[in-house]
């Protein structure tokens, strides 16, 4: 089996996928993998066109995923679904990146942004968030993280009381690998919205809370060992 992605996701991917073959998506240069005369291929990229090129440079058969399902069944769920494949009963239970948690009480990983202004609490919530952690046992600290879509709400926590205080640690990671490391070195219990460090925490076995305002947790709740999330409404924030 042949995966292709971006080098920095694949980055992620450590020796519990050493039976995976992994090559850069870049690498391609728009045109057809060279194992695509006799495979059978399965792509999130919805482009008709897409489809028939690799069918005419000799795949066997093409499956494009729904990267934006409505059913209420979950992502993962329906990807396999629609691929006819019937994983193990406990599938969605599993740390796929390692079991990494230590099973410590003494850091929250706050991540308040995502790709998406409308899926974000206001940063006043994280923040009550964190002094809570911090009042709850002696020796405790914070981190919040932030990513390319997040300048504004780092503007804003740098600006406030908190961000200078000797507990908290502001990260910027610059790719997911280095977020990934940081987690795993870091982090007690994690703390965001829907979005892709929520999804790599669950899968590294840190307990996750997400917060969920728009988007539907049945079908965008990460899957991991230790999962819970909280339903908000804009209404809890007028």
């Amino acid at each position: 089996m042949v995966l292709y992605a971006r080098k920095s996701f694949l980055d992620l991917l450590g020796k519990e996928f050493s039976w995976l073959e992994k090559k850069d998506f870049d690498q391609l240069d728009g045109k057809p993998p060279p194992e695509t005369p006799g495979s059978e291929m399965i792509s999130f990229w919805p482009e008709p066109l897409w489809k028939r090129e690799m069918l005419n440079a000799g795949a066997m058969k093409v499956t494009q995923l729904n990267p934006r399902p409505n059913s209420a069944k979950g992502f993962a769920c329906e990807c396999l679904a629609r691929l006819g494949w019937e994983p193990d009963s406990n599938w969605l239970e599993k740390p796929y990146l390692g079991d990494r948690w230590k099973r410590g009480d003494r850091t929250l990983w706050i991540h308040p942004g995502s790709g998406s202004s409308s899926k974000n609490p206001p940063l006043d919530y994280f923040l009550q968030r964190a002094a809570d952690w911090v009042k709850e046992g002696s020796n405790r600290r914070i981190v919040f993280s932030f990513g390319e879509a997040d300048a504004r709400i780092l503007t804003k926590w740098s600006k406030c009381r908190l961000a200078s205080e000797p507990y908290a640690e502001t990260i910027t990671p610059s790719t997911p690998l280095s977020l990934k490391k940081s987690l795993e070195k870091k982090a007690d219990l994690f703390l965001g919205n829907d979005s892709g460090p929520g999804h790599l925490a669950a899968n590294l076995g840190i307990p996750v809370e997400i917060c969920f305002l728009h988007t539907d947790p049945k079908v965008w709740s990460p899957h991991g060992p230790r999962i819970s999330f909280r339903r908000l409404g804009e209404e809890q924030f007028v």
